[in-house]
């Protein structure tokens, strides 16, 4: 995808200009508005409030650092599909993020991730992987910090090589065992618990196959045995079982999620 550089002020010309957050608002009340604004054909209020959510959540309540960049995301795109002015704000907001980066402003992992989740939405992960390949021979140390953000992309496209040079195994590891034990925290909440056991399992089965796939193209299969051995007995079922075998003759799993 082509994407089109705007300035930063473009943003608010897309916006309706009519919406002012009142104080003491909640940021999930924000979002909800959002959507209905949009299932009314608001769609200048819906694209104010997606773009507040984005800039403001966090400054109000951190506990919405997931929902920012999935949930308001996801919204946001179908609004895009309604009303290009919100697709066109989310291609400036991708812009913003990497000229963040390039210029060594602000915090490269926030940025990066902005970036990176965001391209998810305007079919431009292949940027995603133009940056972090930037990052690798401008600022190597930087590339490290970004490295498991861009690692779906670069999965995705097979960059077995430049995965190589900055995939800690164990490190790896123990955070996809960490995910799952984090996710298997919540099958007795009431609003969570009835899908995230699959979400939990299939989280963990991209992992591990993602894993065991690189280790294998990288000719390090031994490491890739170990990884397996390591995993089993967590997840028991017919999906994990192909995905690993798959995995084991260097095939990475679809992409997820």
């Amino acid at each position: 995808m082509r994407i089109l550089i705007l300035p930063a002020f473009w943003i608010s010309m897309m916006a309706s200009a009519e919406w002012i957050p009142p104080k003491g608002i909640d940021p999930g009340d924000v979002l909800r508005q959002a959507v209905e604004d949009r299932n009314n054909g608001e769609y200048g209020l819906a694209l104010d409030k997606h773009i507040w959510f984005l800039d403001h959540a966090l400054e109000i309540d951190e506990a919405y650092f997931g929902v920012r960049l999935s949930y308001n995301l996801d919204e946001w795109a179908l609004l895009g599909d309604k009303y290009p002015p919100a697709k066109l704000a989310l291609v400036t907001k991708a812009n913003l993020a990497k000229t963040e980066i390039e210029e060594g402003s602000g915090n490269v992992r926030d940025a990066f991730h902005d970036f990176s989740s965001i391209n998810e939405y305007i079919d431009s992960t292949q940027d995603t992987i133009k940056l972090f390949e930037w990052l690798d021979r401008n600022a190597p140390d930087k590339a490290s910090k970004v490295f498991n953000l861009a690692f779906p992309a670069l999965i995705d496209a097979h960059e077995y090589v430049i995965i190589g040079k900055y995939i800690d195994v164990q490190k790896r590891l123990k955070q996809i065992n960490k995910l799952y034990d984090t996710h298997l925290k919540y099958l007795n909440d009431p609003e969570m618990g009835a899908g995230m056991l699959e979400y939990s399992e299939q989280s963990y089965t991209y992992g591990i196959g993602s894993l065991v796939a690189v280790l294998v193209n990288l000719d390090r299969r031994d490491e890739a045995i170990e990884v397996v051995n390591a995993s089993s007995g967590k997840v028991l079922n017919k999906e994990y079982e192909s995905t690993i075998n798959s995995a084991l003759a260097g095939n990475p799993p679809p992409k997820w999620p």
